[in-house]
């Protein structure tokens, strides 16, 4: 049975404690015995790849044609940068390299242990817009082609239009903190003409002196203007066609009240578009790429200049997605197993015996 059990823990991203309502052990005594008995990890810390596991691990048999980069935390907010093959689909031969820290002069020393033939073997290699991970690709792999990631291009483009939004929010709270100031001092005002002459009862009826402000509600959505804003931060995210009924009555309003709020989510969904369209290659979706550019300049929202710069300074990475189709999203779905695996631990409490699970599940 402790076989089996063994077997269990070595191919598969569980705990020793979720073996516990079904095989009836004791989870703690069982990981106990799997990490000094079951498993060779003593072996792997002495003489194997763990005398130098705290700062990296290379498994040069897994760096394949089509890798990834990026960076994820191991525990406490650590950042380790993961080299990992596409090929390996998050299972067994994933990991190719695992190094702690962020540092391109660190990770390249290490990466550089790496047999020329081997990086040479490397043809591409996604990442995000990391300025570290960029100098290490061109450093470690020079006969790979680099492809920026697409939806980090479409976050950066939604995260303008979300500062966007947000500046037109704190305008509306300017507004709306003027207009209470205003009503207090009316009513102040007021306060004071009722006590020069009390017997005045022509005219409407006196506000009372402490009566609340109550800021104008839309009757389509029930909201304030700066509630309206705060509200639709999700429906920017989504295509129209995604919208509930809700958000599309949300969004109508919006849109009427702020028609370049609603250029600019156009914007953004056309950027979307473009990279969707498979039929386009790197030539054809360049003139199309240089045109949203422009369209996103002369739209007159301020916010969109970071992302038009960014595609102007690696137009030619965020193209090669058109060569091969090519994402990150290997990658940023290992670094979610990664956080999955530290969440059923609760926390890793023995860095080196986890960095040792890693490399038996993916290495």
């Amino acid at each position: 049975m402790r076989f089996f059990l063994r077997d269990c823990i070595n191919e598969r991203p569980i705990t020793s404690r979720s073996l516990e309502p079904v095989y009836h052990i004791k989870g703690d005594n069982f990981e106990r015995a799997y990490r000094e008995h079951l498993s060779n990890f003593k072996d792997w810390v002495k003489d194997g790849e763990g005398q130098h596991a705290d700062k990296w691990i290379l498994h040069w048999q897994n760096v394949g044609r089509r890798m990834s980069i990026d960076e994820t935390s191991m525990s406490r907010g650590d950042l380790h940068t993961f080299l990992t093959n596409k090929e390996g689909k998050g299972q067994k031969g994933t990991i190719a390299a695992m190094i702690e820290g962020t540092d391109s002069k660190e990770i390249i020393e290490v990466l550089m242990k790496l047999p020329q033939e081997v990086r040479d073997k490397v043809e591409e290699i996604t990442m995000d817009f990391s300025e570290s991970m960029h100098t290490i690709a061109t450093s470690c792999f020079p006969k790979a082609r680099i492809t920026i990631d697409l939806f980090h291009l479409i976050r950066l483009a939604l995260g303008d239009l979300q500062d966007y939004r947000v500046n037109l929010k704190r305008e509306a709270k300017k507004a709306e903190t003027a207009e209470r100031k205003k009503h207090k001092q009316r009513l102040a005002k007021n306060v004071s003409k009722r006590k020069e002459d009390k017997t005045d009862t022509r005219g409407r009826k006196p506000e009372r002196a402490n009566a609340a402000y109550k800021p104008f509600v839309y009757e389509e959505t029930g909201d304030t203007l700066c509630e309206l804003l705060t509200r639709s931060r999700y429906l920017l995210n989504y295509t129209r066609d995604e919208w509930t009924a809700r958000q599309k009555k949300r969004a109508e309003l919006l849109f009427r009240l702020y028609p370049k709020l609603e250029a600019a989510y156009n914007l953004v969904h056309r950027l979307r578009m473009i990279f969707k369209n498979h039929k386009l290659t790197k030539e054809t979706a360049k003139p199309r790429l240089e045109e949203w550019c422009k369209d996103a300049e002369s739209c007159g929202v301020d916010e969109f200049q970071a992302t038009v710069d960014t595609i102007r300074e690696r137009e030619d990475e965020v193209l090669n997605y058109f060569v091969n189709f090519e994402t990150n999203a290997s990658a940023e779905s290992f670094n979610a197993k990664i956080k999955h695996f530290r969440a059923q631990l609760r926390g890793v409490s023995d860095e080196m015996f986890f960095r040792y699970r890693l490399c038996e599940l993916y290495g």
